[in-house]
């Protein structure tokens, strides 16, 4: 492992954690009474904790603006709308309740309030690197009540534009929420195969920089132990919803799934292969990067043998054979390790069971942001070689 390369990192999100912090947001909010006017709360139909904050917030003594209107997979239709809500209503401070699909929705309006122009316009397709904004965003506050995402201290926002059906994140450090409310208690009425989905997000975001090209020992801290954390986890978390203990492993582990992706680095194009799954048949975020894992978890072995052999440790404590076998054989015990893995938590291998075929190729190869996947793999990759891989997943 090296340390002789260069390696950026910035930690802009105040984090509090652990079962009942949330009860330390209404101390926060009062501190900021004379700085803060209006507050913009972005969340979704349906999530228990939004009352609650709606009600630290009233309480507070500030005036809101509900927004409630974000759907799995966010459009930045949904996204302008939120904006327009914040503007016209002259809220100066957006907190965010519910899981990615919230934050990365407030996140986004944040921008556009302040900045003007089109969502997508701020995206990798167009912007294809990290977003420097000309005018400050509103500060935001994330309270994640899925364990998962890590959105609540990253500098991404990922957006689905619904007239190209393409899906790409915005990537900006004045984006990233200035504070985090981790608690694992608003977890617990997470359903089961929400659990599962959200919690294999946050074993990808890790899994993602340590397969990646820009690999750092201080990152692979981090993404190792979060890794390891989501397999001995998830399903206690979600067979048994009021395991505290499972839940709040599972919530860092997705915190620090979040706090790999801060690392300014390539991934290893896992996310790059499943974002046109969701913007071509809205398949949900986390079903996505299982469809996809098998595929790219091979190529990776051909790619990068050493560094997928390193997550043998995440599937196995025993520090026996696994630990002193081959590389070659620790790369296949991974493979089996995880296909297992999806089997036991019910994650879809096939793209079929969406009603994709064969015809729909070509449009998710279309989504497909090359650029990212050259970088992320080291070499020009063609059409040919996304569409066959694409098609094993029928």
């Amino acid at each position: 492992m090296s340390h002789n390369r260069r390696f950026h990192y910035s930690l802009p999100t105040n984090i509090a954690f652990g079962p009942g912090v949330i009860s330390e947001l209404s101390p926060l909010l009062k501190k900021q009474r004379e700085s803060v006017g209006r507050v913009l709360v972005v969340t979704m139909n349906g999530i228990p904790a939004s009352e609650n904050v709606i009600r630290v917030i009233a309480d507070a003594g500030f005036e809101y603006t509900l927004f409630e209107d974000v759907e799995p997979n966010p459009s930045t239709t949904t996204v302008e709308k939120a904006a327009s809500a914040a503007r016209e209503s002259n809220c100066d401070l957006v907190v965010a309740v519910g899981g990615g699909s919230a934050m990365d929705t407030a996140k986004a309006a944040a921008l556009v309030a302040t900045n003007g122009g089109k969502a997508w316009d701020y995206t990798v397709e167009v912007q294809n690197g990290l977003v420097e904004p000309e005018k400050k965003v509103h500060p935001i506050i994330a309270v994640p009540t899925t364990a998962g995402t890590g959105a609540e201290v990253t500098q991404n926002s990922v957006l689905t534009n619904p007239e190209t059906q393409q899906k790409s994140p915005i990537r900006s450090l004045a984006i990233c929420p200035q504070y985090a409310f981790v608690d694992p208690e608003l977890t617990v009425t997470m359903p089961k195969n929400v659990t599962v989905a959200t919690g294999f997000d946050a074993f990808t975001h890790a899994f993602e920089k340590v397969v990646g090209p820009d690999s750092f020992p201080y990152i692979d801290a981090i993404a190792i132990d979060a890794m390891t954390t989501v397999v001995d986890n998830l399903e206690p978390a979600a067979t048994e919803p009021q395991n505290i203990e499972a839940r709040s492993a599972l919530h860092w582990a997705g915190t620090q799934g979040g706090l790999s992706v801060l690392a300014e680095s390539w991934e290893s194009a896992l996310h790059v292969f499943s974002l046109p799954l969701s913007g071509v048949a809205g398949i949900p975020h986390g079903e996505t990067l299982a469809l996809t894992m098998p595929v790219v978890l091979r190529k990776l072995t051909e790619i990068r043998p050493e560094r997928v052999a390193l997550l043998s440790g995440v599937f196995s404590n025993d520090g026996g054979p696994v630990k002193r076998a081959s590389v070659t054989a620790k790369c296949a015990y991974v493979e089996k390790q995880m296909l297992d893995w999806l089997n036991r938590l019910g994650l879809s291998l096939r793209l079929a069971d969406y009603g994709l075929s064969e015809t729909d190729i070509d449009k998710l190869v279309a989504g497909v942001n090359f650029n990212r996947l050259n970088a992320s793999w080291e070499r020009e990759v063609n059409r040919d070689e996304v569409k066959s891989l694409y098609a094993e997943l029928i």
